[in-house]
């Protein structure tokens, strides 16, 4: 992989995220975006926070319905070892299944193994209490490269970032009063607005496309202005009532929701990730094709 052509993938990632503030518009956007960088004909971006009723993404050329009605039944059979392996770290689909296993998953053989798929790649992380990841499909004979697989490693930071920006809201007027209250700069309100919703120094730095140090940096500047010491605090002040009167603020993060079975299992495989027997663990372009938001199952049924 080039480092210009990761670099201008992060860079259309970042714009998108900055110009729409809607998942139906991102998730779609990031998946077509993809596309056009990699080639492959069928596959979905998948997101769930706090529990599996909330999951969200985009699918490819794939059964959506199937997907929604199956795909936590499908998770709950597969080893945290299993999806270790694909944590933080994008694998070609064979270098982890056997066929042996897939045999064994077979009644979730159109999620695990689509009609006519001859090449898959997978990528999963877990951050901020949320499970999110990648399954791209090629059904030809082109195998995916290692630039591929690079190029999938350089975007999945923001799928968090997405899932972070548009699960929790800010009041803009709170933030407004607040920053001229302090007289904070332009690029000072921009970094305390994504660090009050809840992204790391790392992750900002990614969507201002700015190194961690200069976002640490401008950070503690506005820490000494406010009269705070820690990123806490600051959520906090931002959150106050404005002069203007009573507004909703930011909403709780998803991740203190009390622990469900997504949640569990997330912390399995998080735990089964840092274990260095389940590292060890293992089993020995294309058409342009209609993508679709998939809301959340709770959406559809209200």
């Amino acid at each position: 992989m080039s480092a210009s052509r990761g670099q201008e993938l992060i860079n259309a990632f970042a714009a998108m995220i900055v110009e729409f503030q809607q998942p139906e518009q991102i998730w779609p956007l990031m998946l077509s975006t993809l596309q056009e960088c990699i080639g492959f004909d069928a596959g979905y971006i998948a997101a769930s926070w706090g529990s599996a009723t909330e999951g969200r993404g985009a699918v490819a050329a794939h059964d959506e319905p199937f997907l929604k009605r199956n795909l936590g039944r499908y998770l709950a059979e597969i080893l945290p070892e299993e999806i270790a392996q694909y944590a933080d770290r994008a694998r070609i689909h064979h270098d982890v299944w056997s066929r042996e296993r897939q045999k064994e998953l077979s009644v979730f053989r159109e999620v695990l193994d689509p009609t006519g798929m001859q090449h898959m790649i997978v990528r999963v992380s877990i951050s901020h209490g949320n499970v999110a990841g990648f399954n791209l499909e090629r059904r030809y004979d082109e195998p995916f490269t290692t630039s591929d697989l690079g190029l999938v490693d350089t975007v999945a930071p923001f799928l968090h970032i997405v899932e972070v920006l548009t699960l929790r809201s800010q009041d803009e007027g709170r933030l407004d009063d607040f920053c001229e209250k302090h007289r904070l700069t332009k690029r000072e309100r921009e970094l305390v607005s994504f660090a009050a919703r809840g992204l790391q120094n790392s992750e900002i730095g990614i969507l201002l496309s700015i190194s961690p140090n200069t976002v640490r940096n401008t950070l503690a500047k506005v820490f000494e202005k406010v009269g705070v010491t820690n990123r806490a605090e600051l959520t906090y002040l931002t959150a106050q009532p404005s002069s203007e009167g009573n507004r909703a603020g930011i909403t709780p993060p998803r991740s203190h929701l009390p622990p469900d079975g997504l949640q569990t299992f997330a912390a399995r495989v998080k735990a089964a990730t840092a274990s260095s027997d389940a590292r060890q663990w293992s089993s020995s372009a294309s058409p342009r094709t209609k993508i679709v938001y998939t809301p959340p199952l709770s959406a559809l049924t209200t």
